[in-house]
C-alpha cells in the first residue's frame, strides 16, 4: 500500500525537563489532548526517561 501524502523528514527532539515538572507537564499534555483532539502528529510518541522528555 502507498502512501496518500509525502513523508515529512523524520525529526525528534530531546528536552531536559526539572523533576518537580514532569506531573504537570503529563496533565497539561493531557488536557491539549483532551481540548484539541486529532492535533499534531497522529504517530506521535513522547518518553520520559529520568529528566529527559523525548519527542518522536
Amino acid at each position: 500500500m502507498e502512501r496518500k501524502t509525502p513523508m515529512d523528514m523524520p525529526y525528534g527532539r530531546v528536552i531536559r525537563l526539572r523533576p518537580e515538572k514532569v506531573s504537570s507537564y503529563i496533565f497539561y499534555h493531557y488536557q491539549l489532548q483532551e481540548e484539541h483532539p486529532g492535533r499534531g502528529d497522529k504517530y506521535g510518541l513522547i518518553s520520559i526517561h529520568e529528566d529527559k522528555i523525548i519527542f518522536l
